[in-house]
């Protein structure tokens, strides 16, 4: 069968099987007057009165200076000021992903530690496993026999201590394609990060059998460039969205932050006792994942947690956004959209704030660009997000 037939079949097995539930205007949605806080402009909410901070404020030593690797890194914020990384339309708003700005991850620089001789360990990148090669730029790896591994190495990286952003494409999607969707590989050049990128065999991500091996993979990225362990974080789309719930629920007390978009939410079936800050997307019309398993997905974390009832940090027109503390003040982010991609297919299975509108790239099925005015940017929040929380 070939790819797009497959595609269909599972479109409509998806959105035929999955009732919605309550969706807009059920009793989960805020009311006209219920906001905090939220910016006139755009609905962003600058939570400053929460937190006492006004957003995230960025180590300009975290700046490569490698801006010629890959396309828009120009685009890219200033690194000395998060709040810019979080608006999808210009530069000038702003939004805080609750936390102080001094619970930041450290510079690579400030990362190494003194030998109990006073000798500085040597960091420098050394082979490790799959990680056959190393040094800056980027670099194709296989491993496992089936799965291929796009590697982004900030030159910053190459004498230890940066973090490392695992994200995982969907179905029909390559690593390539994910990176035209997301920018990781641009942002983590700008803010200091390893960014890895698996390519699924035959662009399909088979459960979790292959969850084994880009754990893996990401173990020997972490050792051989002696990568913080306090800062891995994964996100995903659709599949990747589904493999990065997996890696929650397997590895919670490992992982700082995570950023699920689009994931069905059937691949957990008891959530990790460690809690982590977990930043979730969904489309109100998504065709492929109904919006219904986001919302039992959003009900299940606020019970398993204990969260409080969620404050309002953004209510756009197509837009709406909610963030919930656990009493260890963890952070849960649900961010819906009305957004639809081009193809009906895909509904609101899209990618809200990516550029990717055109079908351009070898084998690409799909662009899975989320059209429409006004659109935040889930890449860039996710990006802010990772920033803000690392592991506790």
């Amino acid at each position: 069968m070939s790819r797009l037939p497959l595609l269909l079949v599972l479109a409509l097995a998806v959105g035929c099987t999955n009732d919605r539930s309550e969706g807009p205007g059920g009793n989960y949605w805020p009311d006209a007057g219920d906001t905090a806080d939220v910016d006139a402009r755009d609905g962003i909410a600058s939570d400053a009165n929460e937190s006492g901070d006004s957003g995230v404020g960025l180590d300009p030593r975290l700046d490569t200076g490698n801006s010629d690797a890959g396309t828009d890194a120009d685009e890219l914020p200033d690194s000395g000021d998060a709040r810019d990384l979080t608006d999808a339309r210009d530069t000038n708003g702003v939004l805080d992903v609750g936390t102080d700005t001094d619970a930041m991850a450290d510079t690579p620089s400030d990362t190494a530690e003194d030998t109990p001789d006073g000798d500085v360990p040597d960091t420098s990148a050394t082979p490790v496993g799959c990680v056959t090669e190393v040094g800056a730029g980027h670099h194709i790896l296989p491993c496992d026999a089936d799965i291929r591994f796009d590697v982004e190495v900030p030159e910053a990286c190459l004498g230890g201590g940066c973090g490392v952003i695992v994200d995982v494409h969907g179905l029909s999607m390559d690593a390539d394609q994910q990176d035209r969707n997301t920018n990781m590989r641009a942002r983590g050049r700008e803010y200091g990060y390893l960014v890895v990128q698996p390519n699924a065999p035959n662009r399909a991500w088979n459960g979790g059998q292959h969850d084994g091996a880009v754990w893996g993979f990401l173990q020997d990225v972490v050792n051989a460039y002696h990568a913080d362990r306090d800062r891995l974080h994964f996100m995903g789309f659709s599949q990747g969205a589904d493999m990065t719930l997996r890696m929650l629920c397997a590895h919670a007390d490992e992982l700082g932050s995570v950023a699920p978009a689009a994931t069905n939410g059937l691949d957990c079936p008891e959530l990790p006792s460690a809690e982590i800050a977990i930043l979730h997307l969904h489309g109100t019309a998504d065709v492929l994942y109904n919006f219904g398993l986001a919302e039992r997905l959003r009900d299940r974390v606020i019970e398993h947690w204990n969260y409080g009832e969620g404050q309002v940090i953004a209510d756009d027109p197509a837009h709406r956004a909610w963030r919930h503390r656990s009493a260890a003040a963890t952070v849960y982010e649900f961010h819906a959209h009305d957004f639809r991609a081009e193809s009906g297919l895909l509904g609101g299975h899209c990618f809200p704030g990516s550029p990717d509108t055109e079908a351009t790239l070898p084998n690409q099925l799909f662009p899975y660009a989320c059209l429409g005015e006004d659109q935040f940017d889930y890449a860039a929040l996710a990006m802010a997000f990772f920033l803000a929380h690392p592991a506790r």
